[in-house]
């Protein structure tokens, strides 16, 4: 069994060709651990098993010539993990998810690492673009921990983004997390979170969550053409009289 650093050794071999198996225990969520990229780089320190499996894995033949050490045999694993949550409509304007407010549905949902790149599940394949279901909830799995995400929800024309960060989302888990181009950023995520959700309202409604936006209009200002329009317009006027 590892130690407490994860080291273990076998001494006192005979010379000949061997394999390592290894059996990791579950995550404290009791999901799998996956196994990572095998030989991915320098051989003192890359993993040296069979890449993105769970349970037991095991590494290629090693072979040990007389008074030979291989101290170099790793087995490295990874938490793949998922992001997502709801896309709904906010009719009251509060920027919460309130009971009975509908989820939207078919609304395209992209995600991005930090810099806009596209992004790789932990398998290598590039994580597609996906669409809100008939509740209007979505997730990306097999998500490579521990880095940023940009997640990008596409918001549907004549409608805006609500209110972001109305609560806390260590308090409650129901308000909206999106800019209002629909961008949510999520950092170092290390384990699920179904925390990610964007809430939008109709255009005919923007006066009421922005109403900076909205000032009321003045009479506008007469400009120096208009006031000498009015003064040659009275002018000739008085000159007809005469």
């Amino acid at each position: 069994t590892t130690d407490s650093e994860g080291r273990y050794m076998f001494c006192d071999l005979i010379p000949g060709t061997y394999k390592l198996q290894f059996v990791a225990p579950d995550d404290e969520n009791g999901a799998p651990r996956i196994s990572t990229g095998q030989n991915s780089g320098d051989d003192s320190s890359d993993s040296d098993v069979e890449e993105y499996k769970n349970g037991v894995v095991e590494t290629g033949p090693i072979t040990l010539e007389s008074s030979q050490n291989n101290p170099t045999v790793f087995a490295g694993y990874i938490n793949k993990i998922c992001l997502g949550d709801r896309v709904w409509y906010d009719e009251n304007l509060n920027g919460v998810q309130d009971k009975n407010e509908p989820g939207v549905i078919d609304v395209t949902v992209h995600i991005f690492d930090k810099n806009g790149n596209s992004v790789k599940d932990i398998y290598g394949n590039t994580v597609k673009s996906i669409k809100t279901d008939s509740q209007g909830n979505y997730k990306f799995c097999n998500l490579k921990p521990a880095q940023d995400y940009v997640i990008k929800v596409d918001i549907p024309k004549t409608y805006h983004a609500t209110i972001k960060d109305a609560q806390d989302n260590t308090i409650n888990s129901q308000d909206s997390d999106a800019k209002e181009d629909g961008t949510i950023y999520v950092k170092n995520p290390v384990k699920d979170d179904y925390t990610q959700d964007a809430g939008i309202y109709c255009d005919c409604d923007d006066y009421k969550v922005h109403p900076e936006k909205h000032k009321s209009l003045s009479a506008p200002a007469l400009n120096v053409a208009g006031v000498l329009a009015m003064i040659l317009g009275l002018f000739a006027v008085a000159r007809k009289e005469d």
